[in-house]
């Protein structure tokens, strides 16, 4: 038995290949858990490295193949950090692409030490790693910059600085349509007083999603008002503190509706509505952000604008390794867009228009019902009057007004009417949850 391990110690790379019957350089890729080779031939390898006890000298291998096959995930130095969905699903992302393409991960940590010590660039020059991803990083993290300037292979995740230097790669979310989705949605429900919790701005994303509220803002004629900025930090408790410096405005100036810049500060919101013994939607409407999977399961469940975070992870992580492998020389410029999740936070979601199965319906009933049901699922509100006028070819709006009365009396609907947008809606009615009252004009 000694004599076996004394002879393994000596058997090299080239042994292996020798015994399998293959190059050097097909059992190297085998040892890197390359994607290209077979199923057959890697199980080869692998029983003849059993049997012999061989051991990969990996320092010889980095010699050799001039690789790692490793790669540095380096994080923000936040409380929350492994607790926050965002995270979490961004490396889900960047591990199943990492491994399917034979690379391990190394995680990092942005400490004050790692910035001093410029431990980025230490990890590169000591050919410990082959690229990096810095996942979240903020406005102030401008150290950054000195590893574009060596040519190392490098992409922001989440984030880039705009001003400063726009060469750096980045894979984002579109954060300004984000942010606008979202309080154009609470606009159209007929809300004015919208206020916005943020995240804190040295923090790109949070900017750009105050930029897309004010953009809905004044698009929509809705004067911006200070008081309704309130600045938290990304997590569920400050986005409850928040939300109660918000309540404790006097009654006239409090707001009706919230985006909240992340889903979990929607939730610390929803909870400081809740504690104050108020209702939400009923007095409150909240949107949040990132669309994470408890946002579904809540009561009520929320309204956000979701991006897919894991395919963040996973495209950054492809664009980084094409880069590795001089597949790509382009600059990264990823943009990934977003879209609104209807839930129940707003007052509006897919089941609020309700079909009776009592068959005392007729047939046009039914299928302005089912016309009115297909509007909030598609477009996140109701049809106008006027819409369901010249769609079902009413005779005037007075004659549609009478018909939907008459399905609202019946429990059919519930309705409001309410002149909420003067440069969608004319006049009249539309098909909302709430009370019947007259409208303004």
């Amino acid at each position: 038995m000694s004599e076996k391990n004394n002879l393994d110690k000596n058997i090299k790379l080239s042994d292996i290949a020798k015994m399998c019957n293959l190059s050097t350089a097909t059992v190297s890729l085998v040892l890197s858990n390359n994607p290209r080779i077979s199923y057959k031939t890697k199980q080869k390898v692998l029983k003849v490295i059993k049997q012999t006890g061989y051991t990969p000298n990996f320092a010889a291998r980095v010699l050799s193949t001039n690789s790692t096959k490793t790669l540095c995930v380096v994080l923000p130095q936040i409380s929350h950090i492994f607790s926050d969905p965002f995270f979490g699903e961004t490396i889900s992302g960047i591990y199943d692409i990492a491994t399917k393409n034979g690379y391990k991960l190394l995680l990092e940590v942005a400490t004050y030490e790692f910035c001093l010590h410029k431990r980025y660039l230490q990890l590169f020059k000591e050919r410990a790693i082959d690229g990096m991803l810095y996942v979240g990083s903020t406005l102030k993290d401008t150290y950054l910059i000195d590893l574009q300037k060596e040519n190392f292979p490098f992409i922001l995740v989440g984030s880039y600085f705009p001003n400063r230097n726009p060469d750096l790669n980045y894979v984002i979310s579109d954060n300004i349509t984000g942010g606008y989705l979202a309080t154009k949605h609470l606009i159209q429900h007929g809300h004015k007083k919208i206020a916005i919790i943020t995240g804190p701005f040295h923090v790109l994303s949070a900017k750009l999603r105050y930029l897309g509220y004010k953009k809905a803002l004044k698009e929509n004629e809705i004067k911006f008002c200070k008081k309704l900025v309130i600045k938290a930090n990304f997590d569920q408790s400050t986005g409850y503190i928040a939300m109660k410096k918000l309540l404790s405005l006097p009654k006239n100036e409090r707001p009706t509706a919230v985006f909240a810049g992340n889903d979990l500060m929607a939730l610390g919101a929803i909870l400081a509505v809740k504690d104050s013994g108020l209702k939400v939607p009923d007095d409150i409407a909240i949107v949040g952000m990132d669309n994470i999977k408890i946002s579904s399961v809540i009561e009520p469940t929320l309204t956000t604008v979701e991006y897919n975070v894991y395919d963040m992870g996973k495209i950054a992580c492809e664009k980084l390794i094409e880069l590795i492998e001089q597949r790509s020389s382009q600059r990264i410029r990823e943009v990934l867009p977003v879209r609104l999740v209807i839930g129940q936070s707003c007052g509006m979601s897919h089941s609020l228009v309700q079909m009776y199965e009592y068959g005392d319906l007729t047939k046009r009933q039914k299928e302005v019902i089912d016309f009115i049901k297909k509007s909030i699922q598609q477009r996140g509100f109701p049809p106008t009057l006027r819409e369901i006028c010249k769609y079902f070819n009413f005779k005037s709006l007075s004659t549609a007004q009478w018909f939907i009365k008459r399905l609202t009396e019946k429990g059919y609907l519930k309705v409001r009417i309410s002149n909420f947008s003067t440069r969608r809606v004319a006049c009249g009615l539309n098909i909302y949850c709430g009370e019947t009252k007259t409208a303004s004009k």
